[in-house]
């Protein structure tokens, strides 16, 4: 798809980017869906340790104390004398029911958000597999793959027709098949050192872009350069169609 010109607007999607730019909103959706819950998790991971836990051993303390001070009033009602200030047992045991409580529907709110995320983590995966499907689509349909796929079979027919020329002149040309490159100069003039597979870079920048956004275009077509491709390419070449 090519770029859109500055003040014109965009030709109309194709069906294949048309189902890639739903795919990528049903992506972006799960992934905001599984960020709310991550949200949800941290502040109630906040909410349990700052406040309730520390509740409930305040209202257990409380309670010990509540515990230790009974015997104290009752003596000092014996003798007229007014109680130090402070919960009674009852209180004390009520507040901590309240405060444990709390802390249990907490726990259990935490308990049922992990279970969610892990939901949501699942559900953003399939959003991302389905977008990269769906990104498959568009580059199959695309006419700058094929433009690319054209121009490969060109050079493909090319190359063939020159091992044919070599090899009735008699230089070795093994593998020479129909469908396209795989054959093997055994007599290459110069050495040249055997390199491993480098994706393109254009192209791998324009498939992440394409993943995030339905309409981004493809790079035009490359300039044909033999004298780098003879410096940079391997003797022995696998290609098939």
């Amino acid at each position: 798809m090519a770029a859109p010109t500055k003040g014109v607007p965009p030709p109309p999607r194709t069906a294949e980017r048309a189902r890639l730019a739903a795919a990528i909103e049903r992506k972006s959706d799960a992934e905001f869906q599984l960020a709310r819950v991550g949200d949800a998790l941290e502040k109630i991971d906040e909410t349990i340790f700052e406040r309730l836990e520390p509740a409930v051993r305040r209202a257990r303390e409380d309670l010990d104390g509540a515990i230790a001070a009974a015997p104290r009033a009752l003596v000092a009602k014996a003798l007229g004398e007014t109680p130090e200030a402070g919960p009674t047992v009852a209180e004390a045991e009520a507040a901590l029911a309240a405060a444990s409580k709390e802390l249990a529907d907490a726990r259990q709110a935490r308990s049922l958000l992990r279970d969610e995320q892990r939901h949501r983590e699942y559900a953003v995966d399939q959003a991302g597999k389905r977008v990269d499907e769906a990104a498959k689509g568009v580059v199959a349909s695309d006419p700058a793959r094929q433009a690319v796929l054209d121009e490969f079979f060109r050079c493909g027919r090319r190359a063939l027709h020159c091992a044919q020329i070599l090899r009735t002149v008699g230089t070795p040309i093994q593998g020479a098949q129909a469908h396209g490159l795989m054959f093997r100069i055994t007599d290459a003039p110069v050495p040249i050192d055997r390199v491993a597979f480098r994706p393109d870079p254009g192209w791998l920048s324009a498939l992440a872009a394409l993943r995030e956004d339905a309409d981004a275009a493809f790079p035009p077509l490359p300039e044909p350069a033999p004298e780098a491709v003879l410096e940079s390419e391997p003797a022995e070449e696998a290609v098939a169609a």
